[in-house]
């Protein structure tokens, strides 16, 4: 099966800049080696800008030179704008090969008067280096620009003497003023000084190269870019854009024109192009076989990276590896990374690069006629499309794969695969199941144990997100039997996190959480902290439900953490979705509803609608203790027209459910009682116990408010019956106390319901659920209005008032808080009992809840008495 490879980043770029060829076999040598030393009388020029990098790099130059052997025919001569090099050669032995270091009067820092420089540089080149053949002139950043220039007043004099003797120029973080570059360098310069006519210099460089070609041109040559030159990234001075437009060096594969990269990684490896593109050839061992050694070097460099979650890092390493591959026309090493590289940009969602990188791999591929390695490319850039949310061509691209894998049994599978991903990313989960079946037979018959259970695992996760929890806790017992915890332990991780989701979603809350633990251990074996943030997350969740309130949000905080540190918005989100719970509960409601927009916003955009929903679904529930039921229902209708959008069932019945309970608390008994209905046949399809007894607990609630007290009770007594075999949920409890305490007041049984207004006050003080305290306590001061206890009922009042009021603000806890305060004070005949009520029936009206305001408002005196 295809593993999505976790790569990043580009650190450098060097293009060796060869001719473009009409056939790579026949010029791969020319491209490395395109003029060839000449035998004696040889002469480096080093020419470097104003940066260190002169004095350090340029600097160790001479010890490579002075260890290696056959590099006897060769002068050094340093080119330098300040008199500070020459010191580091004093008292060193060996340099007799080395030129005295040239200095100009007009130092490269002053870009006005670089014409001075290269005056100086050509007289150095007609008197003190006259007597040298064969001129390699190597440019760093500014330098480059001195070396450009040479060449062009060099042809703009004629001067073709000098001009033969020069048989290669190689440029190193070269800037190109004329494209903009300039105007980022800061030197206080107008841009029409810094305006070296680069492009005019190219096509001069471009006809000297065609005449020194001579016969070998119409062969080899098309003279179309110039000879050798060398443009680093990583220098700060250098562009993309200059990247692109100077000197790319084109090779043709399948009739495409392609760039060549020759990545840059360290000092070595500038010595490395230095002897590779100067003298032609290695003390030690040949190009070709160094480029082979370096190439793998790097890739398994690469993968390490990769392992340690250092992907930028990687990246650069995958392409160094594919560059050395090519210019040693292994096909198929270089076609492969370029693969891994396409599935680095997928995940990274740099779909557009990770499509062209694909490409490239197929055109590598059809060059190199090997038909397998081209269906595997074309399976990439399926899976490019497909990511990229372009349905139609990646449908095309996995038909296509399929027809050119024939009877590989291997490839069938891999389209098999990408084909059940296609149609889980649309939400088809019947569809995706068939082909996850498909390739698992696949994988099977092809010998692939490892490969088939991947699959097995896919179609558990399909089967999950349909609602099917039986199937997929047996698929992924199969998938996580078929990974060695040793050999794959995120894999084998990730199948004990959904086996532990599945658990949780019905209820069995210390299955859920030894699966948690266990998948975490395996995380940690791996270094793989989002595993540990998805498991932390959906513990928190749990704790939570238990009371360990403490202990969950710090969970959560560190999930939070690792998701950041991985750079995973999605998981981002998902955190804080579930921080704004802990917020809300304890009456931080500004900050949950702050969570909840930053969530949502990284949610749309990653296009993630299950997000979204449950999102929606929070906020929903934000709205509603706020006591804002207009905007909490249009909050639950958004999140249920999401969760229907992707069949997502539960989060369906859960939006369902939360939006019956406030059209229960809006008196329309009759939607909230269809909603129950609805939402209870899906959770009686999941099994998911929790889920009926939630609804039973709404359920007797409206039984109560409408007067059917036996339906009431029966409904409240099956949900008892649930919870008691469902563990430890005490927030859940803690309801549906609070409705049986609520039900026994009414049928007159004081004394059971201030224990079940006991119980609901302990489990709610459990949670920290700000909201359900202050919803205590009016109950129990509503109990104790009835039986004559003022003193009492009014301290619960103003206890929950005050609750209810700071730091949140839940009108419906304030109402109906407000309205007890105001029939105590009509009891005792205080003149003020009118403003409690006028106020409660305020926000009743502003709540939407008219006939409740209107009920208060009749309970105002007759008599308008006064304060």
């Amino acid at each position: 099966m295809r593993r999505v490879s976790t790569l990043a980043g580009l650190a450098a770029l060097i293009v060796l800049n060869g001719c473009a060829t009409t056939s790579i076999l026949q010029s791969r040598a020319q491209m490395m080696f395109p003029l060839g030393p000449k035998p004696g009388n040889n002469l480096i020029i080093f020419v470097s800008g104003p940066t260190q990098d002169g004095g350090t790099s340029w600097g160790r130059f001479p010890e490579v030179h002075r260890h290696g052997t056959g590099y006897d025919t060769y002068s050094v001569a340093f080119v330098f704008d300040w008199g500070r090099f020459p010191e580091l050669l004093k008292g060193d032995t060996g340099y007799d090969n080395y030129e005295a270091v040239f200095e100009s009067d007009y130092p490269l820092t002053d870009l006005r008067e670089l014409r001075f420089f290269v005056r100086d540089l050509r007289k150095k080149l007609a008197t003190d280096w006259a007597r040298f053949q064969s001129i390699s002139l190597i440019g760093r950043g500014f330098g480059g620009l001195a070396l450009k220039n040479l060449i062009s007043t060099m042809e703009e004099d004629q001067d073709t003497e000098s001009l033969h003797r020069i048989s290669r120029i190689i440029l190193i973080g070269t800037p190109e003023p004329d494209l903009g570059t300039a105007r980022d360098l800061s030197f206080g310069r107008s841009e029409r000084s810094l305006d070296m006519g680069i492009r005019e210099i190219q096509e001069k460089w471009e006809r000297f190269v065609c005449r020194r070609t001579g016969g070998l041109s119409a062969a080899v040559f098309d003279c179309k870019v110039p000879v050798s030159a060398i443009v680093g990234l990583r220098d700060p001075l250098v562009s993309p854009q200059s990247l692109l437009a100077y000197g790319p060096s084109l090779f043709t594969v399948s009739g495409r024109p392609q760039l060549m990269y020759r990545p840059i990684d360290r000092d070595s490896d500038i010595y490395r192009v230095v002897k590779f593109n100067v003298l032609g050839k290695s003390p030690d061992k040949s190009p070709a076989d160094l480029f082979t050694v370096t190439a793998k070097e790097r890739l398994e460099q690469g993968h390490r990276l990769v392992s340690l979650g250092e992907y930028d890092k990687a990246r650069d390493s995958f392409q160094q590896a594919i560059a050395l591959s090519l210019q040693t026309s292994d096909w198929s090493s270089a076609a492969t990374t370029l693969r891994e590289l396409g599935r680095l940009d997928l995940t990274r969602g740099a779909t557009t690069n990770a499509i062209v990188d694909f490409k490239q791999s197929a055109d590598v591929c059809v060059g190199g006629k090997d038909k397998l390695c081209e269906a595997d490319s074309v399976l990439g850039l399926a899976d490019g499309f497909r990511i990229a949310g372009d349905s139609t061509q990646a449908q095309g691209h996995y038909d296509a794969a399929l027809q050119i894998y024939g009877k590989d049994l291997r490839g069938q599978a891999d389209v098999m695969t990408g084909l059940a991903e296609l149609y889980s990313a649309i939400y088809e989960h019947d569809k995706a199941i068939n082909y996850y079946s498909k390739a698992a037979g696949l994988y099977q018959q092809a010998g692939k144990p490892v490969d088939q259970s991947f699959a097995v695992g896919g179609k558990a996760d399909e089967e999950r997100r349909s609602g099917d929890f039986d199937a997929a806790l047996l698929d992924y017992d199969r998938a996580c039997s078929g990974f060695d915890s040793k050999e794959f332990p995120i894999p084998a991780g990730a199948c004990l996190f959904q086996q532990g989701e599945i658990k949780r979603l019905r209820g069995d809350l210390e299955g859920a959480m030894e699966r948690y633990r266990k998948a975490d251990a395996l995380y940690v074996a791996a270094g793989y902290s989002k595993g540990r943030a998805h498991v932390f997350n959906q513990q928190s969740i749990i704790l939570k439900s238990q009371g360990s309130v403490a202990a969950a949000r710090a969970l959560v905080e560190e999930s939070l953490r690792l998701y950041d540190q991985a750079g995973d918005r999605v998981g981002r989100a998902a955190a804080l979705s579930v921080l704004a719970s802990f917020e809300q509960n304890a009456g931080q409601t500004d900050a949950s509803a702050r969570q909840l927009d930053e969530a949502n916003r990284i949610f749309v955009e990653k296009d993630n609608r299950l997000g979204q929903a449950n999102a929606a679904l929070y906020t929903g529930s934000l709205k509603d203790d706020l006591g804002k039921y207009s905007d909490a229902e249009a909050a639950y209708n958004r999140a249920l027209e999401l969760y229907r959008a992707i069949r997502a069932s539960l989060g369906e019945a859960n939006a369902l459910a939360a939006r019956a309970d406030t059209r229960r608390t809006l008196g329309r008994a009759a939607d909230a009682r269809q909603d129950y209905a609805d939402a209870r046949k899906i959770y009686d399809r999941l099994g998911t116990k929790w889920g009926i007894a939630g609804v039973l607990t709404g359920l007797g609630r409206l039984e109560w408010s409408i007067g059917a007290s036996s339906a009431a009770s029966a409904d409240l007594s099956e949900a008892r019956r649930l919870y008691s075999g469902l563990g430890d949920r005490i927030s859940d409890i803690a309801e549906l106390s609070q409705a049986e305490a609520e039900l026994e007041a009414g049928s007159g049984d004081a004394l059971l319901a201030r224990k079940k207004y006991e119980e609901a006050a302990k489990g709610y003080a459990q949670v920290q659920s700000l909201r359900g305290r202050a919803e205590t306590l009016i109950g129990q001061a509503d109990l104790s209005l009835r039986q004559k206890q003022k003193a009492e009922a009014r301290e619960g009042y103003l206890k929950a008032l005050g609750l209810c009021r700071a730091p949140a603000d839940y009108r419906l806890c304030q109402a109906n808080a407000l309205e007890g305060l105001g029939r105590l004070e009509v009891e005792d005949k205080a003149p003020t009992a009118q403003y409690p009520l006028q106020e409660a029936a305020r926000l009743y009206d502003l709540m939407g809840l008219a006939d409740r305001a209107n009920r208060v408002l009749t309970l105002i005196p007759k008599d308008g008495s006064k304060p």
